[in-house]
């Protein structure tokens, strides 16, 4: 059996108690089951065997609303057990119920009956099969053993103790046996004792008497030099100890820098003996990049350096193609034996340079060969290819590029009437140093050039054009699959930073710099102004030529945000997204309400009471944030400054 109401489980399973326990066989083997209790199990208290020959005079006596509805049996014998013991008591949830009823039980363990009202002690439960009960009661009772077993160590070794103490005490009185005698000479000695002390305190009382201060002035005089000169001692100790570490520090670091200035000298030699290396080129490069990039060198440094080191494993991984080349053109082509004077002296050892030879020189001999009458048809098709490739690529580029202009214009326009706490936001792009040729270019790029396309990009005609860097670098990239990554991305032709100005419109900082010694909540406002364009153009919103915001759901959901914005800041954050056209969901304690309602057009309190959560949802109206807003301090505060600006206004003079 067991109860179907969890509610009830534990006031139904105490009012049982014992007689939760029964032992229900069939009718006719009811005598014998007595029988055999009575004659061999009677040291087993306590036990119970259901009556079941009258069963059925119990199946349906139960009343209405009383405990028996609330357990469920899988046979007539345990139903009618359960109608005998629990037919007869209401369940009852009120004081007041339960004192109209001859019998009734609440939930909570309050039993009416015989005209008396008591609170039954509650019992662990274990009817049914579910949750383990019959596993936790076995692990609970396993509990309470191991809490008797260890009682009991700890009884077991007080009782160690006792029996060690009387045995200490049957030795103490064994050994105070015979000890009268000395007690009267250590009496004798203590008064000597005594005697020899009073001397000596006669001694010092004397002492004390006479004029010694000289004496003590002197000890202070000395107690004090010995205490500046131990100080001085620490700080001379302290001052060699951070002597030494700096001087380890020092070592260590020249050791590196030597290390660092022969790796330089090393590479420097490299590149000078590049005949391709300018040096005077490359200062005037580091010079303009100094004053470009301001603090975005190190990253530029950083970036070209990772750049280099990609770089590198492309080019090592171009010698093993030329390498697994040279072996495939071997095996296809001189796969039979025959021998070749120049292919037999390529070994898998062979070096770069010696498969490069080899390759220059089989090329060379296939151009005089017959097949260099195909040269001509062959350099004809790639170059329309690549003037295909090249149209497409700058019109989609300028594309992109006009795209990201009219997008920056339009944050900026809406920030333009949005200040957060004095300061105005705007987002600027300035060309990318190292790809500034090409940009050039492509702004430079009309409808008209496209007819022209072939010619512009044809260096060997003309190389005095004046975007001739620019096509040059283009050409080698077209060459080089390792660099077209960087011109795929429109967003590699320009730097992005968010300027912070003032009301005037004059520059202040920037996010770069802001976030090295702002506070927390001048860090948070230029981070939500950016979170806000960035979901603004992932979900490509835009107006509509009759103002509606086109651009689907347009979600942005925030947990706790604003938590370290003002009123002001928070207020003008929120207006932001809305002019963007975003549908902004925050989940915000409840001393942020009327901060929300305020701005919110929907608000959902949540409230949760253990397992139970109620949800009250709220629409403000215009009317209503109005009024939120009447009384809000922050608004009172910048109207009484307007009004005193304009009072201080009014009275100056005209000169």
């Amino acid at each position: 059996m067991d109860i179907n109401d969890e509610k009830w489980r534990i006031a139904i399973e105490s009012f049982l108690g014992a007689r939760r326990e029964a032992l229900i066989v069939d009718p006719d083997r009811v005598k014998e089951a007595i029988t055999l209790y009575r004659r061999k199990g009677r040291h087993l208290k306590g036990c119970r065997i259901v009556n079941t020959t009258k069963s059925h005079e119990w199946l349906n006596r139960s009343k209405p609303n009383s405990l028996a509805e609330f357990v469920d049996c899988q046979t007539d014998d345990a139903k009618a057990y359960m109608n005998r013991a629990l037919g007869a008591v209401i369940a009852v949830e009120t004081e007041a119920e339960l004192i109209r009823q001859e019998r009734a039980l609440t939930y909570d363990c309050m039993l009416q009956t015989e005209g008396t009202t008591t609170a039954i002690r509650e019992e662990t439960p274990m009817l049914g099969s579910g949750g383990g009960r019959r596993q936790h009661q076995l692990q609970q009772q396993g509990r309470q053993v191991d809490e008797m077993m260890a009682e009991f160590s700890v009884l077991n070794k007080d009782h160690e103790d006792l029996d060690n103490l009387k045995e200490n005490l049957v030795r103490m009185t064994t050994g105070l046996t015979g000890v009268g005698e000395r007690v009267f000479d250590l009496a004798n000695q203590r008064d000597m004792l005594h005697s020899e002390i009073d001397g000596y305190r006669q001694g010092i009382t004397d002492l004390r008497n006479q004029d010694d201060s000289g004496v003590q002035q002197r000890i202070s005089d000395l107690v004090n030099e010995q205490k500046q000169a131990q100080d001085q001692q620490k700080k001379l100790m302290d001052k060699l100890q951070t002597t030494r570490t700096s001087l380890i520090k020092d070592n260590a670091s020249l050791e590196l820098l030597d290390k660092e200035l022969v790796e330089h000298a090393a590479a420097r030699a490299k590149c000078e003996e590049d005949a391709n290396f300018d040096a005077q080129s490359a200062q005037e490069k580091r010079d303009y990049m100094d004053e470009s990039c301001s603090g975005d060198l190190d990253r530029i440094i950083f970036e070209s350096a990772k750049k280099a080191q990609s770089e590198l494993g492309l080019i090592e991984k171009k010698k093993n193609s030329v390498r697994d080349g040279v072996a495939q053109y071997k095996a296809r082509y001189h796969g039979s034996g025959l021998s070749h004077q120049e292919l037999d002296k390529v070994t898998p050892d062979s070096t770069h340079e010696q498969l490069e030879r080899f390759v220059n020189d089989t090329i060379q001999s296939l151009r005089d060969s017959e097949l260099a009458e195909y040269t001509e048809k062959a350099e004809r098709a790639r170059l329309e290819a690549e003037t295909s490739f090249r149209s497409d690529f700058v019109a989609h580029l300028k594309d992109q590029i006009d795209k990201i202009k009219e997008l920056i214009r339009e944050l900026n326009a809406h920030l333009k009437n949005r200040p957060f706490h004095k300061e105005r936001y705007g987002f600027e792009m300035t060309p990318n140093p190292e790809l500034k040729d090409i940009l050039e270019l492509v702004e430079a790029y009309t409808k008209m050039d496209q007819a022209n396309v072939g010619s512009l990009f044809d260096l060997q005609h003309d190389e005095d054009k004046p975007h001739q860097d620019a096509l040059a670098k283009i050409h080698e990239v077209l060459k080089d699959e390792g660099e077209s990554s960087l011109l795929q991305d429109y967003r590699n032709f320009y730097n992005f930073e968010l300027v912070i100005k003032d009301l005037d419109g004059n520059r202040k900082t920037t996010l770069s710099q802001r976030i090295k010694t702002g506070s927390g909540g001048e860090h948070q406002v230029p981070f939500y102004v950016a979170i806000a364009a960035a979901m603004g153009a992932t979900y490509r919103l835009r107006d509509s030529a009759d103002g509606v915001t086109m651009g689907g759901f347009s979600l942005s959901v925030f947990d706790e945000a604003f938590n370290k914005l003002d009123a002001e800041n928070t207020q003008t954050s929120l207006g932001f997204m809305s002019d963007l056209g975003l549908q902004t969901l925050i989940a915000a304690p409840d001393d942020k309400y009327s901060l929300m309602a305020t701005t919110m057009d929907t608000v959902i309190n949540v409230c949760r009471d253990g397992r139970v959560v109620d949800i009250d949802v709220e629409f403000p109206t215009p009317k209503g944030k109005e009024l939120l807003n009447s009384d809000n301090p922050y608004r009172l505060a910048a109207k009484n400054a307007a009004e005193s600006e304009t009072e201080e206004v009014g009275e100056l003079e005209p000169a």
